[in-house]
């Protein structure tokens, strides 16, 4: 593993990730917000949310508890078909009663395209793990090309027919194909090997977390909604643009950096102070960078939102900052580490958000919820950061799961 090849991942998946991410909330999404009410805009991100919220969490679970198990799974095949039915029914039962609660959103057949488009995001958001155990970020790129077409494609359906839930089927459709294309994974067989209850476990364990930590993603619309209406939701999500998507496009760094970290057999403390000083530096010139262009950004993408949300883009860059490095971080905590400290840490999080921005919000309306990010983002980053800078030195590898390592590195 050179570091050469490390870097030219990293820019391969960058430029994966940045490429729907680009069709989607620099092409299609501002297009849809010009033929549709702002309330009802409000109402199609709202929906959006939910599902990449549920879904996407179980997508990416599956996908980082194989990439841990890495060593177990080499040889032997199993378990995570049988894992992977298991969540596909579990999502089906959590979306139908998140639509329940949002059924004035949209219309029927949207919702129902919908429904199979979250089949879709899991099953891809699993599968695209055989591209990251071989390290191989070219077809990852590659597989980024065909979703960014389905998702184009299914934006010219949209406008003939109308249903923008077309959009997100068609694209996970494209993306499924070519991962089935250029990989064998799921065609594993439906067997259980002696690892299945403790990879079953680690998998609930970690999906609970996980939906607390893609919750601060997405929760700030879902609560917005039903407290201040879907104008207020297009604002906000005007207004964290240009942050959330700069999260989103760093995010598969912390699955690059998983990739190597699973195959590392230490990790020493002086190596993550020196990464944590590099991310401090890139926070600051990130920060002035998000506040310089969105104004103009914002004027042609949203011009009937921007006059109102520009109002709120300091403090969205701030928070939106402070994301981008607890998901860097945290990578480091979920190899070396057990699975608790995630659940510890993204409970508090949604626990400290969810009470400050609620309260703030009904007090004084769109900016107490950028109050409440602010403060729940600063406090997971400091004690994201504690936890390994108290650990010791060394971070062994057997911490994560071996018991007599725990109470050693988890103080």
């Amino acid at each position: 593993m050179t570091k050469n090849k490390i870097i030219k991942d990293f820019i391969l998946s960058i430029i994966a990730s940045l490429l729907p991410i680009v069709v989607l909330q620099f092409v299609i999404f501002p297009s849809i917000s010009l033929k549709i009410a702002p309330n009802k805009y409000g109402e199609f991100l709202t929906m959006i949310g939910l599902v990449t919220l549920i879904s996407g969490s179980m997508g990416t679970v599956l996908n980082n508890i194989r990439l841990i198990n890495i060593k177990k799974y080499k040889e032997l095949k199993g378990d995570f078909s049988s894992i992977l039915l298991i969540f596909l029914t579990l999502n089906g039962l959590l979306v139908a009663v998140a639509i329940f609660y949002y059924r004035e959103i949209s219309s029927g057949f949207d919702i129902l395209l919908l429904v199979f488009s979250s089949f879709l995001i899991i099953i891809t958001g699993y599968s695209i793990v055989a591209f990251r155990i071989e390290l191989n970020y070219k077809n990852i790129l590659y597989s980024s090309v065909y979703l960014s077409c389905g998702y184009i494609v299914g934006y010219f359906v949209f406008l003939i027919t109308n249903y923008w839930g077309w959009i997100y089927f068609i694209g996970n459709l494209f993306y499924l194909g070519i991962i089935i294309r250029k990989s064998t994974i799921l065609k594993e067989p439906f067997k259980k090997t002696r690892y299945y209850k403790a990879t079953l476990k680690d998998s609930m364990l970690l999906l609970f977390s996980t939906l607390l930590l893609s919750g601060t993603l997405y929760i700030d619309r879902l609560l917005i909604y039903p407290l201040l209406g879907g104008l207020a939701v297009s604002v906000y999500y005007t207004a964290t643009l240009l942050p959330k998507t700069l999260a989103l496009i760093l995010q598969p760094l912390s699955s690059v950096l998983l990739s190597y970290l699973a195959h590392l057999k230490d990790f020493k403390l002086i190596k993550y102070i020196k990464y944590l000083v590099v991310l401090c530096v890139s926070i600051i010139l990130s920060y002035y960078i998000i506040v310089w262009i969105s104004e103009p950004i914002l004027t042609i993408l949203y011009p009937q939102f921007v006059k109102e949300s520009i109002l709120y883009v300091k403090m969205a860059a701030i928070i939106g900052i402070l994301s981008i490095v607890t998901n860097l971080l945290n990578p480091i905590v979920l190899k070396f580490y057990h699975l608790k400290w995630q659940l510890i840490l993204n409970s508090i999080f949604i626990t400290v958000y969810s009470i400050t921005s609620i309260s703030l919000g009904m007090r004084h309306g769109v900016i107490g919820f950028f109050y409440g990010g602010l403060i729940a983002n600063s406090i997971k980053l400091i004690l994201l950061v504690l936890i390994v800078l108290l650990s010791g030195k060394n971070i062994d590898q057997g911490g994560k799961n071996n018991g007599k390592n725990n109470k050693e590195i988890i103080r």
